[in-house]
């Protein structure tokens, strides 16, 4: 049976394996309640975010740039644990995007899901360049 990858709004999600990948942590005294993991590497990074946010870069091309990021080694080394999980438990990456139009969770749900439809799950191990 294959599991959903679902995205939901933070403090929604009921179901499933809770991911939060956002540079921003809520409150420890509600971050237990409403996540399982908090993994801010895989959030895009911050001069990415900033140039998006400052019109600098359009939305297709801040998705470029994210998917570009995504596809780093250590990114990856965090992205396949996480496709071999959502084959055994219905993964939810928690949103807290303002317009849900454009949710960089998206992107995230579909590198995941190509993973786990390749069976790519082998880490790459060794030195960091």
């Amino acid at each position: 049976m294959k599991r959903p990858i679902r995205i939901e709004r933070i403090g929604k999600a009921r179901r499933g394996y809770r991911v939060l990948i956002t540079w921003r942590r809520p409150p420890d005294s509600h971050a237990r309640r409403i996540m399982d993991a908090w993994i801010p590497e895989l959030a895009p990074s911050h001069i990415l975010r900033w140039r998006y946010d400052s019109g600098i870069y359009s939305w297709g091309t801040f998705l470029r740039g994210y998917g570009s990021e995504l596809r780093y080694p250590f990114s990856q080394n965090i992205l396949k644990p996480l496709a071999l999980l959502s084959r055994r438990r219905v993964l939810v990456l928690l949103c807290d995007c303002a317009d849900a139009a454009q949710c960089h969770h998206k992107l995230v749900a579909r590198v995941v899901a190509g993973c786990r439809r390749r069976r790519n799950f082998t880490l790459r191990l060794g030195r960091s360049s």
